[in-house]
């Protein structure tokens, strides 16, 4: 296996980058991308499908699903101006264009064709609510890194049997977040999450 490094100095020569190794791909070439977290590898990493999407881009792909929902319900959206809608936002939001492209583009999904409209925000809760609660973990058992690495879940479970799972069916959700966490539901701790990720 050949292997080349290469110094980027910012998004724009990743993406010169991307553009030269795909001209030069053959069928069968796989390319590797490693670095450090925030060298920009999630620059070619973007893709079409919601499902493939990284943690970092996974919530604009709900967001231009959630936009496009409020359009179509309220009536100012017909289903012949869909296609090129998404490709608008896909191109707005992560730069690449799906027009002409219906299957990587708005049919990707089973939830509208089954009629499941207002459904794709619960992903990107889900991920708001995973990243408050593993902060509020963290602030209570500073050693949990550690004890996960060694298998111990103790204090993790103990904590979420404490804090989430006995009290799960009596409050409600932003009840049962600002109880378990201290705070409301934000995205400031996915945030920072991403941002030690992938900018170090």
């Amino acid at each position: 296996m050949d292997e080349i490094s290469v110094a980027l100095a910012d998004e724009a020569a990743t993406t010169r980058l991307g553009a030269d190794l795909a001209a030069a791909a053959k069928p069968g070439d796989l390319f590797a991308l490693h670095g450090d977290l925030g060298a920009g590898k999630t620059t070619l990493a973007r893709g079409f499908i919601r499902v493939d999407a990284d943690e970092v881009t996974y919530p604009m792909h709900v967001i231009l699903r959630f936009e496009m929902e409020q359009e179509i319900i309220s009536g100012r959206m017909k289903a012949a101006d869909i296609p090129e809608a998404w490709d608008a936002k896909m191109r707005a939001y992560l730069g690449l264009s799906t027009i002409d492209n219906m299957k990587d583009g708005p049919m990707q999904d089973v939830h509208w064709p089954g009629g499941a409209f207002g459904y794709f925000p619960s992903y990107t809760l889900g991920a708001l609510l995973a990243a408050q609660q593993w902060a509020a973990i963290r602030r209570v058992h500073p050693s949990v890194d550690d004890d996960l690495r060694k298998g111990d879940f103790a204090a993790l479970n103990d904590w979420r049997r404490k804090n989430i799972w006995e009290k799960a069916s009596t409050l409600s959700t932003p009840d049962l977040i600002r109880a378990a966490t201290g705070e409301e539901l934000s995205a400031k701790a996915f945030i920072s999450h991403l941002r030690k990720r992938y900018t170090g």
